[in-house]
């Protein structure tokens, strides 16, 4: 049951769901107001990088949550990814 294009596909479908998830909080005006914490440095440094917002784990679970939902089975009958 652990083939490695499931989990190929699972890497690629978080790193997705992240940019999605960055990319609507830099055009979002709502979004932008809680993520601008990330951006208000002069300078950036690994404390800015890892800066996270206290609001932001209210809606980032809605960019993740449909991974949960990955079937291994579903690309291998469905998709024929067998190999």
């Amino acid at each position: 049951m652990s083939t490695w294009y499931y989990w190929v596909l699972c890497f690629m479908a978080t790193d997705l769901a992240y940019y999605f998830h960055h990319l609507v909080d830099h055009k979002s005006r709502a979004f932008w107001a809680v993520h601008i914490t990330h951006h208000n440095s002069e300078y950036f440094n690994l404390t800015t990088g890892f800066r996270s917002p206290a609001f932001q784990p209210l809606y980032r679970y809605l960019f993740f949550s449909p991974l949960a939902f990955y079937n291994e089975s579903y690309f291998v009958e469905k998709v024929n990814f067998a190999p």
